[in-house]
C-alpha cells in the first residue's frame, strides 16, 4: 500500500475523532510535533543546531481515573532516518498511530499537571518498500491549565524502534488539550456534603440523633438497645434480659393457671386481663397479650406497628415513606411528592418558605404577602378543587419517565420511543384534573453551559407541546430548563452523564 493512499484517509480520521468527542471520549489534543534523530548521542543533544523535521498530531483520550488515562495519537509528518538503501541520511514522510498509558497529576485540580507515558505504536514511511515500523514510545510531558477545559501541553518522548535502530528517534511536541471530562460540581464541596455523620456505636443512628451514642441500639428507639425485644429500652427495663410489657416495666407477667389470684385471663394466653391489650384474643406476653402477627411482613408485629397493613420501616414505627423525604406517610401531608420535614413533607421548590401548594409562583422565590410571587400577580378567581392524593403507581410512572423520555442527539426532537411514557403522563393528567404539571429539562455538562441551558428549555417545551397535542390544556403545564445546574450523578463518567440528561415530571396541586 502506498503511503499517499493512506494520506487520503487522514482528514476522514480527524473528522471521525472530532465527531466522537461527545461519545465517551474524555478529551482531544492537537499538537505540532518535531521529530529528530540524534544518532547515538545523549538526549541533551536534541536542542543543538541541527534542524527538526515537522509534523502534526491529533490524540483522543479516555480517562480511567483522576490520574490514569489512555491516549491514542494519530501522527503525520517527516522524520529523518539514518540509513536507507539510497543514502546515509534521508527524510521520510510518515503516517502512524500510537496507543499509550498516561499517568500523572490532574490539572483540573492544580495549575499544572506533569505526567509520564509509555506504550506501543507504528508508522508507514514513504520509502521505496513502504515498510511498516513498530516503536515503543515513552516520555514525559506537562499540561498547563488555562481553564478547566483547556490546557497548554508540552511533551518530550523517545521512540525506540523495534524494526531497526536507524528508525529510533526523539520527538518534541507542543499544542493544546480540550478536556470534556469535567466534574459537574466542586469536588471538595461534594466530598464535604457526602461525609458520613459520626456514629460511635455503629448502629446506623448518627451520634447527633442517638440517645445512647455509646451503645449499639435500634433506630426506632433513637439508638438505644432493647436486649429482650419487648419494646422497653434497657435503661428503663427492670428485667432487660426477660421480655415483658410496659405496664410491668419490662418484666414478665405471671402466667394464670386457674388457681392464681393474679386476676382473670379470659383468653388464656398467660397475660391477666388487666395487663392484656387484647383480653379476648390469645396473644404473646412480649407483645402485651396481642397476637404476634405481622400482616404486612415488614418485620414489625401488628401490635407495635403504627401502619399494620402497609410495609414500612422500623425507624417510622412500621409506617412507610413513599416519597423518601424522611417524613413517614402517616405524618406526610404530601406523601407522594418529595418535601421538607418542617412543611410536613410538602415541597417548597423555590425555598421562599411557602409550600408549593400555597405558592402562586412555585419556581420563583417570592414574598408571603404576594402569595409566593416576587411582585403582585393578578390571579383569576377559580373554584377551589380538592386535590386527591396521587397514587403510588402514578408517582412511579412520572419518575420512570424522566429516563425513558429521549431526544435526538444534541437536539430537542423527541424520539418515537418517548411517545409511550408521554402517553402514560397524558392518562395521569386526565386522571388528576385538580393537578398541574411541571416539566423540568436537564443536561449533562458536556459543551457550552449557555447552549445546555437553551437545550434543556427546548426539550422541556417539546414535551409540553406533545402533551398539548394529546389534549392537555397548555395552561396546566409549566416548563422550565435547568441546563447542567442540577446533576444527579457524576458528569466525569459516561453513565453519570446519561443519568443527568433527563426531563423530570412533577404534579402540583392547582
Amino acid at each position: 500500500m502506498k503511503i499517499r493512499y493512506l494520506l487520503l484517509l487522514f482528514p476522514y480520521v480527524l473528522l471521525h475523532i472530532g465527531l466522537s468527542a461527545q461519545q465517551g471520549i474524555s478529551g482531544l489534543s492537537y499538537k505540532l510535533i518535531f521529530p529528530k534523530d540524534i544518532g547515538d548521542g545523549a538526549p541533551s543533544n536534541i536542542f543543538e543546531e541541527e534542524i527538526f523535521t515537522t509534523g502534526a498530531q491529533i490524540s483522543a483520550r479516555k480517562n480511567l481515573t483522576n490520574w490514569l488515562a489512555i491516549d491514542v495519537p494519530l501522527r503525520l509528518g517527516r522524520v529523518e532516518v539514518r540509513e536507507t538503501a539510497l543514502k546515509a541520511s534521508d527524510e521520510n514522510l510518515f503516517l502512524g498511530i500510537d496507543a499509550y498509558a498516561v499517568a500523572g497529576i490532574d490539572p483540573v485540580k492544580f495549575p499544572f499537571g506533569p505526567y509520564a507515558f509509555v506504550g506501543i505504536g507504528g508508522d508507514f514511511q514513504d520509502r521505496i518498500e513502504n515498510e511498516f515500523n513498530f516503536y515503543i514510545p515513552a516520555g514525559v510531558g506537562v499540561n498547563i491549565k488555562l481553564s478547566p477545559g483547556i490546557w497548554l501541553n508540552g511533551e518530550l518522548q523517545r521512540r525506540t524502534s523495534l524494526t531497526g535502530d536507524e528508525n529510533t528517534h526523539y520527538q518534541v511536541a507542543a499544542g493544546v488539550v480540550f478536556n470534556f471530562d469535567l466534574p459537574a460540581i466542586n469536588e471538595e464541596k461534594e466530598a464535604t456534603l457526602n461525609m458520613p455523620k459520626k456514629d460511635t456505636d455503629g448502629d446506623g443512628v448518627p451520634d447527633i440523633e442517638d440517645a445512647c451514642p455509646g451503645v449499639a441500639g435500634k433506630a426506632m428507639f433513637r439508638g438505644c438497645p432493647d436486649s429482650d425485644n419487648d419494646g422497653v429500652i434497657d435503661r428503663k427495663d427492670k428485667c432487660p434480659n426477660e421480655a415483658g410489657p410496659i405496664v410491668t416495666d419490662g418484666c414478665p407477667i405471671n402466667v394464670s393457671d386457674g388457681n392464681s389470684t393474679d386476676g382473670p385471663d379470659a383468653d388464656g394466653d398467660g397475660v391477666t386481663d388487666d395487663n392484656d391489650n387484647c383480653p379476648n384474643l390469645a396473644g404473646d406476653p412480649a407483645t402485651f397479650g396481642c397476637p404476634n402477627v405481622d400482616a404486612d411482613g415488614d418485620g414489625i408485629v401488628d401490635a407495635m406497628d403504627k401502619c399494620p397493613n402497609r410495609v414500612g420501616l422500623e425507624r417510622f414505627g412500621g409506617c412507610p415513606d413513599t416519597d423518601g423525604d424522611g417524613v413517614s406517610d402517616d405524618k406526610d401531608a404530601c406523601p407522594n411528592v418529595v418535601g421538607l420535614a418542617n412543611f410536613n413533607g410538602c415541597p417548597d421548590t423555590d425555598g421562599d418558605g411557602i409550600t408549593d401548594a400555597s405558592d402562586n409562583c412555585p419556581t420563583v422565590a417570592g414574598l408571603s404577602e404576594y402569595s409566593g410571587c416576587p411582585r403582585p400577580v393578578s390571579v383569576p378567581t377559580t373554584p377551589v378543587v380538592s386535590a386527591p392524593p396521587v397514587s403510588s403507581a402514578a408517582s412511579e410512572t412520572l419518575l420512570a419517565a424522566s429516563q425513558k423520555v429521549e431526544f435526538e442527539m444534541s437536539r430537542a426532537t423527541l424520539r418515537t420511543s418517548s411517545y409511550i411514557p408521554l402517553d402514560k403522563i397524558v392518562s395521569i393528567m386526565n386522571q388528576y384534573p385538580s393537578y398541574n404539571l411541571e416539566v423540568a429539562g436537564h443536561t449533562d455538562s458536556v459543551g457550552d453551559s449557555t447552549g445546555n441551558q437553551k437545550l434543556s428549555e427546548n426539550r422541556a417545551k417539546s414535551c409540553k407541546d406533545y402533551l398539548v397535542r394529546k389534549g392537555i390544556s397548555a395552561s396546566r403545564i409549566n416548563y422550565i430548563g435547568y441546563g447542567e445546574k442540577q446533576p444527579i450523578a457524576d458528569n466525569r463518567f459516561k453513565d453519570g452523564r446519561a443519568q443527568n440528561r433527563r426531563v423530570e415530571f412533577r404534579l402540583l396541586p392547582r
